[in-house]
């Protein structure tokens, strides 16, 4: 259950885990560095120019010699092509611009959060709970109704 003690921990917690995601996107490497060297689970192989392009991705990417070999994704296909005839390859690595739009909201929500809980008091919703008789007796701190 979260209550409004453990709504920071709860903000912090969402915060971390989006890290992961949102971090990240799909950027352009070197296949014979970049594959042996991170072991990425998946690439975007680019192969042809214009029209005449393609995407395949492939998972289990690797190098053999001068050749991008792996499987084709959703086929289950054996995927090889040559290293020259590669027009580009992407693989999923870091993004900056990401994580600071990140970090940045987390730190937007998480404010917000704490200036709505620090200025509500004992009842959070901000709905007043007395009675018209208790307004009128001025027994309620709350009188804006």
């Amino acid at each position: 259950m979260t209550t409004p003690r453990n709504i920071p921990r709860f903000v912090l917690a969402a915060a971390v885990a989006g890290v992961g995601i949102g971090c990240s996107s799909m950027r352009p490497v070197q296949p014979a560095q970049a594959i042996p060297q991170d072991h990425p689970p998946f690439v975007w192989v680019y192969q042809g120019r214009g029209a005449a392009m393609t995407v395949t991705e492939v998972i289990h990417p690797r190098v053999v010699e001068d050749t991008l070999r792996g499987t084709v994704a959703d086929l289950g296909d054996p995927f090889a092509v040559p290293l020259k005839d590669i027009v580009e390859v992407k693989a999923r690595g870091t993004d900056p611009f990401r994580t600071a739009l990140l970090i940045g909201g987390a730190l937007i929500v998480g404010g917000f959060t704490v200036y709505q809980l620090s200025h509500t008091g004992a009842n959070p919703t901000g709905v007043s709970t007395c009675t018209p008789s208790a307004v009128e007796n001025g027994d309620c701190a709350n009188t804006d109704q």
